[in-house]
């Protein structure tokens, strides 16, 4: 929850944590599904996954670019309303 906003986002934190342990997978683990970094096993998501590669589809790619823009437009009428 957003303490100063007192309520949840539209859009789970957690979603945007996924995308950023797949991005860490490209810049950090060759874009594999699993890798190590600093010692710490890491993995993507499963939606995420093509056998033990990452891969994100198109259709990812645009839900991901329209959670950003809806959280984005939320955030921005909260902090008008206030």
């Amino acid at each position: 929850m957003n303490e100063f906003l007192r309520e949840l986002p539209p859009v789970p934190v957690a979603f945007f944590g996924e995308l950023v342990t797949a991005r860490d997978s490209v810049i950090h683990g060759d874009s594999k599904a699993k890798w190590s970094f600093d010692e710490k096993p890491r993995e993507v998501a499963e939606q995420y996954r093509d056998g033990g590669l990452l891969r994100v589809t198109e259709c990812q790619l645009e839900e991901a670019a329209a959670k950003a823009i809806e959280l984005v437009a939320w955030y921005d009428a909260k902090i008008r309303a206030c």
